[in-house]
């Protein structure tokens, strides 16, 4: 699979946050980012890295994608 360069995943991750329907659960709202991370980068995240801190942020989700870009 072809990894998106980080100018699409800007585009990709800021679109996600457009169109998203957060509710009023955190824990929630981080699950369902998170499958939205795995289907779009083909990734698979720890269930330590599906928090709300993380994934509730675009700066989280940058972080955690970059992490991964660099192990991978």
């Amino acid at each position: 699979m072809n990894r998106p360069g980080p100018e699409r995943v800007e585009e990709i991750l800021a679109d996600h946050g457009e169109l998203r329907d957060a509710t009023d659960d955190p824990e929630l709202d981080a699950l369902r980012t998170a499958i939205f991370l795995e289907d779009v980068f083909g990734i698979v995240l720890t269930d330590a890295e599906i928090d709300p801190a993380q994934l509730g942020s675009l700066e989280g989700m940058r972080e955690l994608l970059a992490r991964r870009r660099e192990a991978g």
